[in-house]
């Protein structure tokens, strides 16, 4: 439950916000003869202009990025040592994956703008606060890195548990419309940018989940021979919540089979599942392999 001073910080923030915007939409009412498209970067520029001054009305509120975790470093040494420790070996991604990786995400992020506006802006307006939320994951060779997405539950409920993904009483609004959408995963094209991600490749997994599922399977570590994917074999083939070893198949699948065409396949499979809304697409049936510790 949010205290009655999160409460009053929330209202004071959107009060600025308004303010903002009704100040911008009065100097933007004397403006005459301006094209249509003069009229959406108006008020678009307004819409951005209000959020900025806002966040900056409260310092509280003004990190963009959730992250209760501590240094990706620390936990990096105890995964490339259990890596290692196996003697499995890094694949390299041939350079025209990377360069697909590299163009995408370029193209998208920019391309994307506006729209990472809007979602930022709506998540803001219900909670205000950070816009982004950061978990540890574990990525090629063993190697920790931040994971990003956009925060979709109330500040703070990083550091409770949760029971499903879109019946969390803790869930923003939005928050449940960008799990449904897999929108609140776009983030990860800075991931990508960044040579920690792929497109496609086997999941990525938070490092608790990571220690208890490589407990369960033997060599379950194999997984991080390649970069981890936003889209995976195991993902469309048995859904976001599999159970270890299942994943693992899949996952090893994908690493034997790699190539342009298969890449292809997975990513067209998994945009239609998600535009489809299919039950393999991730959240529109409960399971109990969907029971978390952490906002995943």
């Amino acid at each position: 439950m949010l205290s009655a001073g999160s409460k009053y910080e929330d209202s004071k923030n959107r009060f600025v916000f308004i303010c903002g915007v009704v100040a911008g939409l009065v100097l933007f009412s004397l403006l005459r003869h301006i094209s249509w498209w003069e009229v959406c970067l108006q008020i678009l520029t307004i819409l951005l202009a209000a959020f900025i001054g806002s966040m900056l009305a409260s310092p509280e509120t003004l990190s963009l990025i959730e992250d209760y975790d501590e240094p990706a470093e620390l936990r990096s040494i105890y995964f490339t040592e259990w890596f290692n420790d196996q003697g499995y070996e890094i694949i390299n991604e041939p350079y025209i994956k990377r360069a697909t990786d590299l163009l995408v995400s370029i193209v998208g992020l920019l391309f994307m703008a506006p729209l990472y506006l809007i979602c930022g802006l709506l998540i803001w307006l219900e909670n205000p606060g950070p816009i982004l939320f950061s978990k540890h994951s574990v990525g090629k060779g063993g190697q920790v890195f931040k994971e990003y997405k956009f925060r979709t539950m109330i500040i703070g409920s990083a550091l409770g548990s949760i029971e499903g993904r879109i019946h969390d009483k803790r869930l923003l609004r939005i928050g449940v419309f960008l799990r449904k959408s897999h929108l609140d995963e776009l983030p990860q094209l800075f991931n990508i940018l960044k040579a920690e991600m792929s497109l496609v490749g086997p999941r990525p997994l938070r490092t608790i989940d990571e220690v208890e599922e490589g407990q369960i399977v033997e060599g379950f570590m194999q997984r991080h021979r390649v970069l981890p994917g936003i889209a995976g074999l195991a993902q469309i083939n048995s859904g976001y919540h599999t159970d270890p070893k299942t994943r693992l198949k899949y996952d090893l699948e994908y690493i034997t089979k790699r190539g342009s065409l298969l890449d292809f396949k997975i990513l067209v499979l998994s945009i239609g599942g998600t535009l489809g809304q299919t039950p393999k697409s991730g959240y529109h049936k409960s399971s109990s392999l969907s029971k978390t510790k952490r906002d995943s």
